[in-house]
This record gives C-alpha cells, sequence and structure tokens, in this order.
C-alpha cells in the first residue's frame, strides 16, 4: 500500500510540473487618440513553471521587435510607438515555454486621428445675386461633420 501512494504522490508532482503557461493579465481593447507623441501600450502577463517567453500578433501576423515601431518586453508588454491610423486592427499575445503555449483573446485597437480642415473657405468679392460655391475638405478618423455658419448663425 505505501508503494501505492508513494507512486501516487510522484505522479502527482510530475503531472503539476508539466503545465503550460497560464494569461493572468490579458490586454483590454482601446481607442487612442493620434498626437505628437502617440504611443500605445497593451499588457499580457503569464505564469507557467518555465520561463515564459511574449510574441504579438495583429490581425493573425506575428510583430517583431521592428526598429523603432513595436517593441516586446521580455513583461510581455507591447508598446507602439508613432501611431498611425494602419495601426488600428485586431491584437493578441502568445505565452510560450517549454510545456506549451497559450493565446490571450483579440482586442480592438481603433487609432483616431483628430479633426482638420485641409481647404478651407476663401474669401471672395461677389455681385450681389451671383451664386458662390464655398469649400471645406477635411480630414480625421472618424470623419468629421461639417457644419456652416453665417455670422455666427447655421446656415
Amino acid at each position: 500500500m505505501k508503494q501505492l501512494i508513494l507512486f501516487f504522490i510522484c505522479m502527482k508532482i510530475v503531472a503539476s510540473q508539466n503545465v503550460g503557461p497560464v494569461i493572468t493579465t490579458s490586454p483590454q481593447n482601446k481607442t487612442v487618440l493620434i498626437t505628437s507623441v502617440s504611443q500605445l501600450t497593451l499588457h499580457c502577463a503569464a505564469t507557467g513553471n518555465s520561463t515564459v517567453h511574449y510574441s504579438w500578433q495583429k490581425n493573425g501576423t506575428f510583430l517583431h521587435n521592428y526598429g523603432s515601431k513595436y517593441r516586446i518586453l521580455p513583461s510581455g508588454t507591447l508598446k507602439i510607438r508613432h501611431l498611425s491610423l494602419r495601426d488600428t486592427g485586431w491584437y493578441r499575445c502568445l505565452a510560450s515555454n517549454r510545456q506549451g503555449e497559450v493565446y490571450s483573446p483579440y482586442v480592438l485597437v481603433l487609432v483616431q486621428a483628430p479633426a482638420e480642415i485641409v481647404d478651407g473657405p476663401k474669401d471672395r468679392k461677389v455681385w450681389w445675386g451671383t451664386v458662390v460655391r464655398l469649400q471645406c475638405r477635411t480630414v480625421g478618423n472618424p470623419m468629421p461633420h461639417i457644419l456652416w455658419q453665417k455670422n455666427g448663425i447655421p446656415a
């Protein structure tokens, strides 16, 4: 009977040592406005019986520590610098070690740009009764709504 109990205890110890990583902190959905120093941080952390290594995917494609754009820290955190609208997408973390690997759920990152008038109306002198066409082109994400006013009153 003692041999059977000892065998069971040994099996339990060996089984617990072969557990793959478990994600303890998953990334969260984020909406970010582009500024002159825009940077985005997504957090991911996992525990495991051996050293955990991290990778990140955007829209199903693995990201790498490319120069100054993406940086994957040893803690699992992903830093994206010099944000642009192209950084919008679905991101997820992969935690892996010798015993296995596990993915976090996908999270959505929405990058927005502030509204900007790139071609606004110009002053014009016209004859009374002449039709005037005023132009206003804007950029931004989401696309800005244009509202016209004349002397502070909605037109």
